[in-house]
């Protein structure tokens, strides 16, 4: 004899409960109070936003000053990265693609120098 199987009833699921209240926003710094004067804050003190403020000041002057070095170190960082991950080979050909389109893409543009020297290295393999 077989007996017939007893299916359970899906209950029904309780409501989400709602979303905590959001933090009060904190007031606006005070205009009496100067820049970079610390002043006890519920996030902090505004110290810190001046540290960041100083940092950026520092930064950008540095960077104005050393553009090609900092542009130069992240593209070996990222040449790195793309070593460790993908390979040398990989890599190289990556590079080789992309100079080719850089190149392709001057061109396009009307550069003069990458016209003379596409044409010089045309004529060499003529």
């Amino acid at each position: 004899m077989i007996q017939p199987t007893m299916r359970a009833r899906p209950t029904a699921c309780p409501a989400p409960a709602p979303p905590p209240n959001p933090q009060p926003i904190p007031p606006a710094q005070d205009p009496a109070v100067p820049l970079g004067t610390a002043t006890n804050t519920p996030n902090g003190t505004s110290s810190e936003r001046s540290a960041s403020a100083a940092f950026k000041r520092t930064a950008s002057a540095y960077l104005a000053h050393h553009e090609h070095a900092v542009l130069y170190g992240i593209v070996g960082f990222v040449a790195a990265l793309l070593i460790l991950i993908i390979g040398f080979w990989p890599t190289l050909l990556l590079a080789v693609f992309a100079a080719a389109g850089i190149a392709i893409g001057a061109y396009r543009d009307g550069n003069l120098k990458i016209r003379s020297t596409l044409r010089h290295l045309i004529d060499l393999i003529n």
